[in-house]
């Protein structure tokens, strides 16, 4: 089994936010805010060559967003395979099942996608919960 908390202080000296007091090693990232998770995985990505340069207007916006929908669609096939697949240990991420992997992948993609665009990514979903808490039952007529 690795060591856990070596990776995670691994993986935040290689994106450069050591001393981020949430990520040191130990604490729970339960409580790590969503907008710092966004920028987090936004580092990654770029640290590994999967995001292009500094994105400076509406229009290359505009560009990338089919793709990043496609690739967070990807992602969301990848948990169907794995329900198909029995949904088996992830070798890639002991202790957790392929279905929470895809998933966290599925998490990952919208928050490289929210940073770029300076999306509140954690106000809204507290705004919406909200708002779907104050909803009525099977709202709109719909069946599911």
């Amino acid at each position: 089994m690795s060591d856990e908390s070596g990776d995670k202080d691994e993986a935040i000296k290689a994106i450069g936010t050591t001393g981020y007091e949430p990520l040191a090693p130990g604490n729970d990232w339960v409580n790590v805010p969503v907008n710092f998770l966004s920028y987090l995985a936004y580092r990654i990505a770029k640290s590994k060559g999967f995001r292009p340069d500094e994105v400076d207007s509406p229009e290359r916006l505009r560009e990338l967003l089919p793709r990043e929908i496609a690739l967070q669609h990807s992602e969301l096939s990848e948990v169907l395979e794995a329900d198909r697949r029995g949904n088996p240990l992830s070798i890639k991420i002991p202790g957790f099942s392929c279905i929470e992997e895809e998933y966290a992948d599925v998490v990952i993609r919208v928050l490289e996608t929210c940073f770029i665009r300076k999306f509140d990514l954690s106000g809204a979903i507290k705004a919406k919960m909200l708002y779907n808490a104050s909803r009525p039952m099977k709202h709109g007529g719909k069946a599911y």
